[in-house]
């Protein structure tokens, strides 16, 4: 078929083409075989697939009045991108933070007049910031249109330190008039309670769900069957929609490539090394690599035992995984208190 003029529409160029009255002859295209059989496949599909009762889906309070601010704010500008206001929730009572923060900026002044390069190093930050537009100053008279929480900072100096030797620390953590500082009810042990001389036991447990995939890592000393925390890592979910089999593979990927990064700056020896999944799937490919079949899995699975010996590899109940704490989230009321994801399971402190 003959293609005559080329039009640019909104959606991209398109082709037109024009049929003479008196044209007597056609060529015609076979349409692709694949497509023919997707499309069966699918009508086909529906003469099994049982109809599913439809229940009804409970909205949080929170989240209808999100989607219904985003409808009455929602806009385009000059550029045609989508701008949307920030939902902020009104009545919020945060507390008085502003004598503290002004505190801390009078401190921190005096000590940045005492250390001139200091000083020009932090004027170079707060500028690189400002052209960011990650901040930007506001008026006295705007001041109170909104809550406000004032955010204190303190100029960081590391001289050992090779790249940033000079950095600013915004405390967003810092307590208000009427509320403790979260974070203050936790406390990380920087002491792994392990030395030369002690028979060491390393414990990596990954998890994986369609938002996010976890792994988290535990040192044992077997002599004492001290079990502490060492590292956690997730990572969300890619975009593209993947299998849950495929996902706890991820899962396990990350976990060696955690347990990897933790045997090298390790100072003691590691004797022994175990990791466990939930997945059985998955738990079956690494010890039985496909030849053939996805790519992605054969991938997946090759970069695992290039960092894995696929004999340190074992299953756990889903129930008893401490990284699905990591892979669901928890907020700091629970996470504070949750014996599991701090020392593990107490069955770790068992002999293997």
């Amino acid at each position: 078929m003959k293609v005559e003029e080329r039009l640019n529409a909104i959606q991209g160029i398109c082709c037109k083409n024009c049929l003479r009255k008196n044209h007597s002859t056609a060529n015609c295209k076979k349409v692709p075989e694949a497509v023919i059989h997707s499309t069966l496949c699918d009508n086909l599909t529906k003469f099994w697939t049982p109809e599913e009762v439809l229940s009804k889906v409970t909205v949080k309070k929170d989240v209808d009045l999100c989607e219904l601010f985003y409808q009455q704010s929602v806009d385009r500008n000059a550029e045609g991108t989508y701008v949307v206001s920030l939902p902020l929730k009104e009545n919020k009572n945060l507390g008085e933070s502003k004598a503290r923060a002004i505190q801390l900026f009078y401190a921190l002044e005096n000590k940045l007049n005492r250390k001139p390069q200091l000083k020009e190093t932090f004027f170079k930050f707060m500028n690189e910031y400002l052209s960011l537009d990650h901040m930007k100053p506001i008026s006295v008279e705007r001041e109170n249109e909104f809550p406000n929480c004032y955010i204190p900072y303190h100029m960081v100096q590391n001289e050992n330190f090779s790249t940033t030797k000079y950095r600013v620390v915004f405390n967003a953590s810092s307590k208000t008039s009427n509320e403790i500082s979260h974070l203050n009810a936790i406390s990380i042990p920087r002491v792994l309670g392990v030395d030369k001389g002690s028979s060491i036991q390393l414990h990596g447990f990954c998890d994986s769900s369609t938002e996010a995939f976890a792994a988290v890592v535990y040192i044992k000393n077997v002599h004492n069957t001290k079990v502490s925390l060492v590292s956690a890592k997730t990572r969300v979910a890619p975009i593209k929609e993947l299998t849950i089999p495929k996902l706890e593979l991820c899962g396990a990927l990350l976990l060696a490539e955690l347990i990897t990064v933790i045997q090298r700056i390790l100072s003691v020896p590691v004797n022994e090394l175990f990791l466990w999944t939930d997945s059985t799937i998955g738990l079956g490919w690494i010890n039985k690599p496909p030849i053939k079949g996805n790519i992605f899995i054969k991938n997946c699975v090759d970069k695992i035992l290039n960092l894995t010996p696929k004999e340190v590899w074992y299953h756990i109940p889903g129930k008893l995984n401490p990284a699905d704490c990591a892979k669901r989230g928890l907020f700091l009321e629970q996470i504070k208190d949750s014996v599991q994801w701090w020392t593990a399971p107490n069955w770790i402190k068992q002999e293997f």
